[in-house]
């Protein structure tokens, strides 16, 4: 694949995680919810506010983390194999040949 910009990258990104993340928040979202049959009532109100609360972080950082991303300019840019241990310096952009290669996107990370 050649190599990416920056906003490519975001995008990509932001579009990977959305799902997982929201199906991760909704689950626990039951779960809370599911204190409501507690009752204790203060259980029952800590159930109603922590569900609110993991609602309200998924949303902002569906509305923050892009914008944090592309604020950053690629200052954070070199990939590292997680299991090699091995650092690729990207200079401002990412080839996402390199991330996607051998064992997939898993076993890298973006480092300082």
């Amino acid at each position: 694949m050649p190599e990416a910009t920056l906003l490519v990258v975001v995008r990509a990104a932001m579009a990977r995680g959305y799902k997982p993340c929201t199906l991760s928040v909704l689950t626990t979202v039951v779960g809370l919810l599911s204190l409501l049959l507690v009752r204790i009532q203060p259980v029952r109100l800590f159930g109603v506010a922590a569900s609110g609360a993991l609602l309200f972080a998924l949303g902002m950082i569906f509305l923050m983390m892009p914008d944090a991303m592309l604020l950053t300019r690629g200052r954070f840019w070199f990939l590292k194999n997680l299991t090699t241990g091995k650092s690729v310096d990207c200079g401002g952009k990412i080839t996402l040949d390199k991330a996607t290669r051998a064992s997939g996107w898993g076993n890298f990370s973006i480092f300082r």
